[in-house]
């Protein structure tokens, strides 16, 4: 197998996927203009006015971290934002403080001494810091509250808003707990784009605000040693995870990466549990577990012959990737799709391809990708919307896939 193999079927399902995205998928799916949500929406503005009892004593004395229905989220200072706010921050004269959660109970704020509640919206100070966040489905944080993980202190950042599908999370902000494609609205401090593990919990509508971004010629640079590596493999002068390994390397001794951006970025949960899953493939072969699957899926797709026993590996595959992630799938799919092969008598090759697409092809759930769950919250869409829109694309994809394997990669 060749590095560009998967062209000649992955070039056929990329225009019939845009193909119907474009002419058909529109239909599936609720007309829903998106409005850009004002400052005001999320926040509650308060001035500290001269003479009150508040000035000169820390947010914690103030007791403002105690607050039935409201947090403390920012403070505006002089035109300048303070954000995240800490607790053992002086409270000054003249200060904006800026309240995130139910920010219609006026009531939580008017009995501070000389707190006064306006309706001016400091609009471009406010918006500035402003990051929208998916809780990603591998994160650590589903099942927690916001208070319960320390999300202040652990990732620079208050949480401002919290929406789950087309619902505005309403209460206390710091009791929600978490769950996989909850959006947060996130008011970052200037370390946030720091912390080493934001990757491992959420997906960003707009990652470019954490992205280290490279001058023009470390660019070129990077580009040219990137495609090098994959000419090189493509003309059969190194492999490709050597050549890969090389490109990262030089990456770092150019500065183009930090040790700790290659640690985030190395998820070691993933590789815990595909090597968990080669580990239990290889105990389904030595069992004859393989085999006796094998056998079913060619006792069932026998009347269409060898073309039917690869319709069946792609089918089995993709019902796995429903429940499990594409990289277990193909794990665990990849003994039973080779042991149908050796009992058939054929080339293993057109079954494992089948293994490849049939994991990397789940449109039915919003949890199944990374992509899907991206766009479940901010897209207003509903479970029902990856069903009605995402079969028809499996059936799609499904055709395609099984009638261009045999052509390019016989029996």
């Amino acid at each position: 197998m060749r590095i560009f193999d998967f062209i000649y079927i992955g070039i056929p399902l990329l225009l019939a996927g845009v193909l119907y995205l474009s002419l058909g998928a529109h239909r599936l799916l609720p007309a829903i203009k998106e409005k850009k949500a004002p400052p005001s929406r999320f926040f509650l503005e308060a001035r500290v006015l001269p003479g009150s009892r508040h000035c000169g004593k820390t947010v914690q004395e103030n007791n403002f971290r105690n607050l039935e229905s409201l947090f403390l989220a920012e403070i505006i200072r002089h035109g300048k934002l303070i954000s995240p706010v800490t607790p053992d921050e002086i409270i000054g004269e003249g200060d904006i403080l800026v309240f995130v959660g139910e920010i219609d109970r006026l009531k939580d704020i008017e009995k501070f001494h000389r707190i006064q509640v306006f309706e001016e919206e400091n609009c471009k100070i406010l918006e500035k810091n402003l990051v929208e966040a998916i809780i990603s489905h591998n994160s650590t944080l589903i099942g927690k509250s916001i208070k319960e993980v320390n999300f202040r202190a652990r990732f620079d950042a208050v949480a401002v808003a919290v929406k789950r599908g087309e619902q505005k999370l309403s209460g206390k902000i710091g009791s929600i707990k978490l769950q996989p494609g909850d959006s947060l609205v996130l008011a970052a401090g200037r370390d946030f784009g720091t912390k080493e593990d934001l990757k491992n919990h959420f997906y960003f509508i707009n990652p470019l605000l954490l992205i280290k971004k490279l001058n023009t010629t470390q660019s070129f640079v990077a580009i040219g040693l990137f495609l090098g590596a994959i000419i090189g493999t493509t003309v059969g002068i190194i492999p490709l995870v050597k050549s890969l390994m090389i490109v990262l390397f030089l990456y770092f001794i150019l500065g183009f990466l930090t040790l700790e951006e290659i640690k985030e970025n190395l998820h070691f949960e993933l590789i815990i549990l595909i090597g968990s899953a080669i580990g239990i493939a290889e105990i389904m072969i030595r069992s004859g577990a393989a085999q006796q699957v094998a056998q079913v899926i060619m006792s069932i797709f026998n009347p269409l012959g060898t073309w039917g026993s690869l319709v069946g590996v792609f089918l089995l595959t993709q019902l796995m990737t429903l429940f499990i992630t594409n990289n277990a799938t193909a794990a665990l799919s990849f003994p039973i799709g080779y042991t149908t092969a050796l009992s058939l008598g054929v080339n293993p090759l057109p079954f494992i391809m089948a293994v490849a697409y049939g994991a990397s092809g789940n449109f039915l759930t919003p949890y199944s990708y990374q992509t899907n769950l991206m766009v479940y919250g901010p897209g207003h869409y509903r479970f029902h919307h990856y069903l009605q829109t995402g079969l028809p694309l499996a059936v799609i994809y499904g055709i395609i896939t099984c009638g261009l394997i045999p052509f390019f990669f016989p029996f």
